[in-house]
């Protein structure tokens, strides 16, 4: 009888979905230290590529800032996919002050709440923001283990990927 009203408590009554902020936070603060490894100097405006090997192929993550102020600093993060698949865009925002770093735009989507309500306008799922930030800390991840780092100053122009 107990394994029945668990199961309808299950299937009747969901559990709604419950930000978690400290994880969110830790998430953005170890983005932000991730960064700052890779881009030694975030506050300079320089044009940095990470070539990153997987699977015998080149291939190149760059990442462009593209503002920078004394507290903040914007990066567009650009991977070029193989044909079929979209381009990668990440938009992210260093925050120097607080050391914490958050995507504020993917794949040209913006705003992502920390939790979305159903029924859901663009189908994003309800922990979104979560997603999007756990994905760029493993992008991150795998440019720090895997990448080796070029350097170059080159106008953001000049790059034919990134708008």
């Amino acid at each position: 009888m107990l394994f029945i009203q668990e199961l309808a408590e299950k299937t009747l009554f969901p559990r709604r979905y419950r930000f978690d902020l400290l994880a969110h936070l830790a998430e953005c603060d170890a983005n932000y230290m991730r960064l700052c490894r890779l881009m030694q100097d975030l506050n300079s405006g320089e044009f940095r590529e990470v070539s990153v090997l997987v699977s015998s192929v080149s291939e190149s993550i760059r990442f462009v800032i593209s503002e920078s102020s004394r507290y903040t600093t914007t990066i567009t993060i650009a991977q070029r996919m193989p044909a079929g698949i979209r381009d990668l865009m990440l938009v992210v925002r260093a925050y120097h002050d607080v050391q914490c770093a958050e995507v504020i735009s993917f794949q040209g989507q913006r705003q992502f709440a920390e939790k979305l309500v159903y029924p859901k306008d663009k189908m994003r799922a309800p922990d979104e923001k979560a997603q999007v930030n756990r994905l760029l800390g493993e992008l991150l991840t795998l440019c720090l283990k895997k990448g080796r780092t070029s350097r170059s100053k080159q106008d953001k122009k000049e790059l034919p990927f990134i708008n």
